[in-house]
């Protein structure tokens, strides 16, 4: 329950400081008519989902303003400064230790480990490939529009609703089945997706190939040209960051 309560305020603030959109965590069965899993709770149901995005919502947040918070290594003329994204990933070992209270809920919650729980070290790799090769992105636009920091911070706000992190899908799929197609589309669909199948139905990865497959081309298209975007841009881009310091 303090995953679920933390969720509710992130949600709420972010709503509230950026787009006064406000959305509340009320109970379960305010969200969900049944539990989607059955004979697993609305709860144990969740927290997989919310888990993946907490990570990923502060790998984004944290890598965006990246190059603004270290902005005095570009003095350093060895440093790589496309290494910058990938060192602050180490800030987000906390990531770590929400996998470790999701486990001891299933635990405490009765539920017997699953080799298949092994997969979410997968997954979490899987997110942090993703995020990175947006990051790249967002980390080096920031530079010069400084409000890119709020506007990733708005689209994480509102993006969690069309991952289905806190609603079944078959909600809106079994009157509009080809929202299936819109909702797949989005890759976090596929960690969501796995972290739930990893703790919940015991599915391995490759049981799903057809979104592994997109999944990993559209996050190594990411990195690929996220990389070369950064690498091109970075020497203009703290040129002008520098002339605004100054």
């Amino acid at each position: 329950m303090w995953l679920l309560f933390w969720y509710g305020v992130d949600v709420d603030s972010a709503s509230r400081n950026h787009c006064d959109i406000r959305f509340y965590l009320r109970s379960p069965t305010a969200l969900s008519p049944s539990p989607p899993v059955p004979n697993v709770s609305y709860t144990l149901w969740l927290i997989p989902g919310i888990v993946p995005w907490f990570f990923f919502s502060e790998v984004m947040n944290m890598n965006t303003g990246i190059l603004q918070e270290y902005h005095y290594l570009v003095k350093k003329v060895v440093f790589p400064i496309e290494l910058l994204p990938v060192i602050a990933f180490c800030c987000t070992l906390v990531h770590g230790f929400f996998l470790l209270v999701m486990f001891l809920f299933y635990l405490f919650s009765g539920k017997m480990p699953q080799l298949t729980w092994l997969q979410v070290f997968y997954y979490s790799f899987a997110a942090a490939m993703f995020g990175l090769g947006l990051s790249y992105f967002t980390s080096a636009i920031s530079v010069f529009f400084k409000d890119m920091q709020q506007i990733v911070a708005i689209g994480i706000a509102v993006r969690h609703l069309m991952v289905l992190i806190m609603y079944d899908e078959l909600l809106f799929t079994n009157k509009a089945p080809w929202l299936k197609i819109f909702f797949k589309i989005n890759p976090f669909y596929y960690i969501v997706a796995g972290y739930r199948d990893s703790m919940i139905t015991g599915n391995y990865f490759f049981e799903r190939p057809g979104l592994t497959l997109y999944f990993w081309l559209v996050t190594l298209f990411s990195l690929f040209v996220g990389l070369r975007f950064f690498r091109k841009a970075a020497p203009s881009l703290f040129r002008m960051f520098y002339r605004r310091k100054s």
